[in-house]
């Protein structure tokens, strides 16, 4: 969290700017409280009740899938913060067997007491906060509420964000003629925030060794240029679009009627020159994300 508060310093004298951005998000999470309210109320209602639960029963589950969030979730955040873990309370869940049988029992914390220490931050820390976990906690389900609503505060004031240590995985022929175009696309996925990712020594026929595997897996979206049309290529962007990656197709105009069918019909930024390509790609990249240029 030091480093992005480092990004972020040219907005801590901004301070109405971060009132409006503090005004939006506590906005947003109380419209998010008001949504989980009438579901408990519907639950006490006796609605929603399955598998023979009590209403009880039935509220707790419900909580500890909206509101629980685990030591591991939370613990960046506390750190980050120099928040001692004491100051949030823990809440007890009793987990049982597939024979129903109890075996032991875990402690939780109410993302709600979490955000409550939040409502202390002054207002710049308070929104590196926000950012942090816009940017890193999207994947856990308590929090990934939590991160859109952020994002759309973002959005409505116009507020860039670095995606700092975030990676893209580039998939590409590799061999002279395209030499200058792995070269742009570097250039383009640097000035955007992200870092480039290019297995070059792996380049295969049907086959995805698992380094390629894995870096697709953690990357945050997936460039395939389908200049030449490699199958690994093909294969390598199948493979991002099947893990629920964001792919950008690129592809060299001289070889776009070529394409493989498959992506006949995708949206696919073509080029004639390396430049047009950055030009091209920055503006695509800007669509997806906020970013800011990282200098």
């Amino acid at each position: 969290m030091f480093q992005l508060k480092e990004k972020l310093l040219h907005y801590s004298e901004n301070k109405e700017l971060l009132q409006m951005f503090y005004n939006g998000v506590e906005n947003e999470l109380e419209i998010l409280n008001i949504h989980l309210k009438s579901i408990e109320a519907d639950i006490l209602a006796g609605l929603y009740i399955q598998d023979d639960n009590t209403v009880e029963e039935e509220l707790e589950e419900h909580k500890f899938e909206s509101d629980r969030s685990t030591f591991d979730e939370i613990l960046p955040l506390i750190n980050g913060l120099n928040i001692n873990i004491d100051k949030i309370p823990s809440y007890p869940y009793k987990i049982y067997n597939e024979d129903e049988e109890y075996e032991t029992t875990e402690y939780f914390y109410d993302y709600q007491d979490v955000l409550q220490l939040f409502k202390e931050l002054d207002h710049f820390t308070y929104f590196v906060t926000m950012i942090y976990i816009a940017q890193n906690m999207e994947n856990y389900e308590v929090w990934s509420g939590i991160a859109k609503r952020v994002k759309q505060v973002l959005r409505q004031l116009n507020i860039k964000i670095p995606n700092y240590g975030k990676r893209v995985f580039v998939a590409m022929s590799f061999n002279e003629e395209l030499k200058e175009l792995r070269k742009q696309l570097c250039i383009v996925i640097e000035a955007n925030g992200f870092k480039p990712v290019i297995i070059d020594s792996k380049e295969h026929n049907n086959q995805i060794v698992p380094e390629i595997f894995y870096e697709i897996e953690r990357a945050e979206f997936v460039i395939a240029d389908l200049t030449h049309h490699k199958a690994g290529v093909y294969y390598e962007a199948g493979y991002a679009k099947g893990v629920g990656k964001q792919v950008i197709f690129t592809c060299r105009k001289d070889e776009f009627e070529k394409r493989h069918f498959d992506v006949a019909q995708t949206n696919t930024i073509v080029w004639e020159s390396e430049y047009e390509l950055n030009r091209k790609l920055s503006s695509r990249i800007e669509a997806m994300y906020l970013l800011e240029e990282v200098r």
